[in-house]
């Protein structure tokens, strides 16, 4: 199916209506808006981390964020670690790869988080194989907030080689977080490989990986996409795939997916109802979807985007 779905010829979308106000009572989900694609200009990818003015400097903030006993102390030397930019990532990193103190790697994995961003995607890429867990924990996850479609070929290698190692002994297989992980960096960088494997993420664990799986789809985003999810939709057994496959569809869909998605308008449950209209909302409107949304609220803004639709 993947490659019939890939052989699709590149279709683009009707232009979008603009955005209506949403509904009394309903808000966009804050656990998705924090974390949906923004960035409209292509990033500058770099091909090598900045020089770093000050090796010793860095080193004693970095000791005293590790060692940090107050909050004061952490403070400080995050801010003067931060103020160094993306030339001290690379020392960082070094750092997260050694640190043994769980605290200690939240810390510098913060200031991290901080210093580095969609310039970096090609950098941090190198890091996916590397011997920390926590380092390559960290690299996927970041690359995967800021979808780079120059990663295509890498992340799915990357990820393919994953499930393979996963068929083989245990003592090589990788653990099911870093899979996850490796599913959302190939989507964000425009493998569709990593679609299943982001599919059942969505349905175990949405709540806390939706945000960032809302990102990472935004990389497919296109008719592939759409033919594959479709496909899903129509061949979910239980609402809960249902509904995964439909908020994906609300990022990566394109607006053939409009009456396919229409349809589930009418679901008796309501998380599947709610999942069409947050669906048609993203593909439609490009809006954020709505949470809190009762199941009368709902049903009537089921009827108003059947009018629209």
């Amino acid at each position: 199916m993947i490659a019939a779905a890939l052989s699709l010829l590149a279709l683009t979308g009707a232009p979008l209506p603009a955005a209506e106000p949403s509904p009394p009572g309903t808000r966009p989900s804050a656990a998705t808006a924090a974390q949906d694609p923004l960035p409209e200009t292509p990033a500058e990818r770099l091909s090598a981390w900045p020089e770093l003015a000050d090796a010793a400097a860095a080193k004693r903030e970095l000791a005293r964020l590790r060692k940090a006993a107050t909050e004061a102390m952490e403070a400080e030397s995050r801010a003067a670690l931060v103020a160094l930019g993306a030339a001290a990532a690379p020392l960082l990193l070094d750092a997260l790869g050694k640190e043994r103190d769980t605290d200690a790697r939240d810390r510098i994995a913060a200031v991290l988080e901080e210093v580095t961003g969609a310039g970096h995607t090609r950098l941090l890429a190198r890091e996916w194989a590397h011997k920390s867990e926590a380092v390559r924990h960290f690299a996927l996850a970041r690359t995967a907030a800021f979808p780079d479609p120059g990663l295509t070929v890498t992340a799915r290698t990357h990820f393919l080689g994953l499930l393979k190692r996963a068929e083989g002994p245990s003592e090589g297989r990788p653990s099911e977080a870093e899979l996850d992980l490796a599913a959302r960096a190939a989507l964000a960088a425009g493998a569709l490989e990593g679609l299943e494997r982001a599919l059942a993420l969505a349905e175990r664990d949405w709540r806390r990986s939706g945000g960032a799986l809302r990102t990472s789809a935004a990389g497919v985003k296109g008719p592939a996409a759409t033919a594959l999810l479709l496909e899903k939709l129509a061949a979910a057994g239980t609402d809960g795939a249902r509904v995964a496959a439909l908020q994906l569809l609300a990022v990566a869909g394109t607006r053939e997916a409009v009456h396919p998605v229409r349809v589930h308008l009418d679901a008796e449950a309501n998380a599947v109802r709610v999942a069409a209209i947050n669906a048609l909302r993203g593909i439609v409107d490009g809006a954020p979807p709505l949470d809190n949304l009762s199941v009368f609220t709902a049903i009537e803004e089921a009827k108003r985007w059947k009018e629209r639709t």
